[in-house]
């Protein structure tokens, strides 16, 4: 009878099978990609929903550590403000004088995205897509180890 490993454990019937790690490891990690991508577009559909849309002017450029951001100047309930972006783009992609849209929060109005879908919600489509990915990847994975266990007890 050989030693439990890391990836598989002998039962007291004498069966290798599985180990309860890989079990974690192969089903629990996909779907925590896929809540935490669940979760992140809940929170911005509830942004969006709550957002108001308004028009902003480039006005200047501020330096980030890896790159640039626009600093947008915008009015909201008779005030001016004079937000950074506070993502990295490139420069000639908002050149200064240009007008675009953004949505800001009502109660943070500091609190500023771009319009359009791929700003809401990108990131969390791409973290949903990369759980679901990961969970197919487990489940081919989990069918060959368990053929695999199978074959060698």
């Amino acid at each position: 009878m050989q030693n439990d490993s890391v990836f598989t454990k002998v039962g007291v019937d004498g069966i290798r099978r599985p180990s309860t790690g890989i079990k974690v490891l192969l089903f629990m990690l996909p779907w925590m990609f896929v809540v935490l991508g669940l979760l992140l577009a809940f929170v911005s559909y509830t942004y969006v929903s709550n957002a108001e849309q308004t028009t902003a002017t480039v006005v200047s450029f501020a330096e980030l550590l890896d790159g640039q951001t626009p600093v947008l100047s915008y009015s909201y309930e008779d005030n001016t403000y004079a937000t950074p972006l506070g993502t990295v783009t490139r420069v000639e992609n908002f050149p200064v004088g240009s007008e675009i849209n953004i949505l800001l929060d009502p109660g943070v109005p500091e609190n500023i995205r771009l319009t359009g879908l791929a700003y809401s919600y990108g990131f969390a489509a791409l973290i949903v897509v990369v759980g679901l990915a990961l969970l197919m990847v487990s489940q081919i994975i989990w069918i060959i180890l368990r053929r695999r266990v199978a074959r060698i007890s």
